[in-house]
């Protein structure tokens, strides 16, 4: 059983840096403890499959980096994992009702307000050790402009003008140990498929999944053991989608 409790993980704060990321990953393997990094700015964010992350100051800029023992099909779905623990913690902070859109865009009335970009290491032989790093953004009081995301983009003060990037991570921290312990629980992982579900964007909804060369649709069926998306085309033919952008063509949200 894993004893990580990023509730608990020593912070450390920084000004401008380049990305929080790589400073958490450095302090791991400098220290060997569980750490948070939080920045006022990034200077070369980036998201997933190697997208730039705009990260003006005035949002939240969180990188929680630790050493992992979890289960090889538990870590699997720790980026969904990741996904419902910011949306709880939104909730909590804002009173908002978020939604997650495959595999961890999570959503503030149709709007992107997260990114989400889980990184590893694992060190070779005679005792292998796999580091992480769950790197977290969100648009707290800025909404970037000229974005490469191809769905709309929001910020929290655009719905809850109250809120402040402290607020949200206050509640992240707590959020984010509870997704992790019930990963790492027996059926935790039936768990944690079952609460990203809850708040899925899509299911049962007819989707188109792009990829770089290619482009599928189909009805948005579930996810696998694993967290892959469940494709169902018009055929009855059943695919199990690894990565893509998921848009669903209804655009309800």
């Amino acid at each position: 059983m894993t004893a990580i409790d990023p509730s608990s993980a020593a912070l450390v704060r920084l000004g401008d840096v380049g990305s929080t990321n790589d400073e958490a990953m450095e302090r791991l393997r400098d220290g060997g403890v569980p750490v948070w990094v939080l920045a006022v700015r990034q200077l070369t964010g980036r998201g997933r499959r190697g997208r730039p992350w705009v990260s003006e100051a005035g949002n939240l800029y969180a990188s929680f980096a630790f050493i992992s023992d979890l289960p090889t099909d538990a870590f699997g779905l720790l980026p969904l994992a990741v996904a419902v623990a910011v949306a709880d913690a939104i909730d909590a902070a804002t009173g908002l009702s978020t939604r997650v859109k495959w595999p961890n865009d999570v959503l503030v009335e149709g709007g992107k307000v997260c990114g989400i970009l889980v990184e590893t290491q694992i060190s070779g032989p005679p005792e292998p050790m796999r580091r992480v790093v769950i790197g977290i953004g969100v648009n707290v009081g800025h909404a970037p402009e000229g974005t490469t995301s191809q769905i709309p983009v929001t910020c929290l003060s655009e719905h809850c003008p109250e809120i402040d990037a402290e607020t949200v991570f206050s509640h992240l921290k707590p959020a984010l140990a509870d997704v992790i312990a019930t990963l790492d629980a027996p059926n935790g992982i039936g768990a944690i498929r079952d609460r990203w579900l809850a708040r899925a964007v899509g299911l049962g909804e007819h989707v188109i999944v792009r990829f770089d060369q290619d482009t599928r649709e189909g009805r948005f069926d579930g996810l696998d053991p694993t967290g892959r998306l469940i494709l169902v085309d018009g055929a009855g033919g059943v695919s199990l989608i690894t990565a893509g952008d998921v848009f669903v063509r209804s655009e309800r949200v």
